[in-house]
């Protein structure tokens, strides 16, 4: 609902986009929840209420070329405050996803400058 979707961004300033809008069904096991997220994301932009956008990270989850091609889409969309969050795996609900002790992906100062490239403001947490 349109009404919960601003006070859910105004509250919390941040919005999730777990993956490129077309591969979204892999990480939510919901069919055509990319094309969902993608309204919902040109609809906080469109709002000009003050956002943030970020993507959590777990390289068992999402590859360095999807975080590439999502950075492009967003860039595209106009997306200004971009963040790279570390997944935090200790309890994940998968064991298989669980105990990461390095994320290859937000070590990799060569991939970050591309993302930079076409997202400034790009932060990692």
């Amino acid at each position: 609902c349109w009404v919960c979707l601003v006070c859910w961004v105004c509250l919390g300033g941040w919005f999730d986009v777990k993956a490129p809008f077309k591969d979204y069904a892999m990480i939510t096991n919901v069919s055509n929840s990319g094309l969902e997220a993608l309204k919902s994301v040109k609809l906080v932009l469109e709002s000009g209420i003050s956002n943030e956008f970020r993507t959590t990270v777990h390289p068992h989850l999402i590859t360095e070329q999807s975080l590439l091609e999502l950075a492009i889409s967003l860039a595209d969309l106009g997306v200004q405050q971009y963040v790279l969050q570390d997944c935090r795996t200790k309890h994940c609900l998968d064991s298989s996803l669980q105990n990461l002790p390095y994320n290859p992906i937000l070590n990799n100062n060569n991939f970050l400058q591309a993302i930079r490239a076409l997202l400034p403001k790009t932060i990692i947490r």
